[in-house]
């Protein structure tokens, strides 16, 4: 093989490992979170429902994007979907938050349903952050811009 296959080839089972591991999150932890609620007979609220909605539409559009990058190395879509990354950690701290708001005002039926709430959101950012891992970074890294640490 020439390096250039080599890289492609390390390319490909590095983006499907990672979505072997957004597989596992999704298995493990989005899917115990369903049980558990399933187990304490309790639903999310109509907004809790619409914010994993919206997250979950924005997670499928991103799993398009990063099968697509890996068929065009773009540099944009991949700076793209890097930027996807803040947008998650975003819904994370506004979710965050509001669970802490419903904590100061005692509601205890809330509570419950807005803590798995938070581990929903946690786990569609670890499959969004596998995603970006999978397809944006090495698309990056081979046009040299992407830093080492994001640490200044």
């Amino acid at each position: 093989m020439t390096d250039a296959d080599h890289r492609r080839v390390v390319e490909i089972l590095a983006f499907a490992t990672n979505l072997e591991h957004a597989g596992d999150v999704v298995d493990k932890g989005l899917f115990g979170i369903l049980a558990k609620q399933a187990k304490r007979g309790v639903a999310f609220s109509r907004d809790e429902a619409e914010d994993l909605r919206r997250i979950a539409d924005r997670l499928m559009a991103n799993l398009r994007s990063a099968a697509a990058l890996l068929v065009t190395g773009d540099d944009r879509a991949a700076k793209r979907l890097v930027a996807e990354k803040e947008v998650f950690r975003t819904f994370e701290a506004d979710a965050t938050a509001a669970h802490f708001a419903r904590l100061r005002d005692g509601q205890p039926r809330d509570m419950e349903t807005s803590a798995l709430h938070l581990d929903a959101l946690r786990d569609l950012k670890r499959v969004n952050a596998h995603l970006v891992g999978a397809a944006a970074y090495p698309v990056l890294e081979s046009k040299g811009d992407l830093l080492p640490s994001r640490l200044r």
